[in-house]
């Protein structure tokens, strides 16, 4: 998913396959925020170029990050099935009206987007993306003349406690950097 700071739609989970034969789906969940499956509540489908709303009638949390979501409408193995590798998505507007959900120190990836970065208090560069991977999410630093860095988001590299004024402080190993 490309992560812009235009972006409308945040994803939330992904379904792995159908579970049992009444049209429920077992889930990878991706938000620390279980809420956002709470029953009656809406999420979103990308189908194409556009997004298609669906209820939750109910969840449950199997294990670690995994669930079952039932959806409204969705009542049959088959049916549950045709939604294996689909991604769940809520829309930005929910992220943000419910982001007292969030830990004092957390914060969405989007907030990261447009960030200025400091390297021993000079700046190199901005956010401009970021990508995730099997081994962590890394940052996308590009600087005024346009080259672009890649740098591990990890806690030891990456300093957050001015996020929210969009300014990040790295500390990164000898040779990660090159501006």
């Amino acid at each position: 998913m490309t992560k812009d700071k235009d972006l409308k739609y945040l994803r939330i989970a992904t379904i792995l396959d159908a579970h049992g034969l009444k049209g429920f789906v077992k889930i990878l969940i991706l938000t620390d925020i279980k809420e956002r499956f709470n029953s009656n509540n809406f999420v979103f489908f990308k189908e194409g170029d556009n997004f298609k709303e669906f209820e939750i009638i109910t969840f449950n949390q199997l294990k670690n990050n995994l669930g079952r979501l039932l959806f409204k409408g969705i009542d049959n193995r088959n049916q549950a099935e045709a939604l294996k590798g689909k991604e769940l998505f809520i829309s930005k507007e929910e992220a943000e009206r419910t982001r007292d959900y969030l830990k004092q120190d957390e914060f969405y990836y989007y907030d990261l987007l447009d960030c200025q970065v400091f390297l021993e208090k000079r700046k190199i560069g901005k956010v401009v993306d970021f990508i995730e991977t099997a081994g962590g999410e890394i940052l996308v630093v590009r600087n005024e003349a346009g080259k672009e860095n890649l740098i591990p988001f990890v806690k030891k590299i990456v300093k957050t406690e001015k996020i929210f004024e969009k300014k990040l402080e790295i500390n990164p190993i000898e040779g990660l950097v090159d501006f």
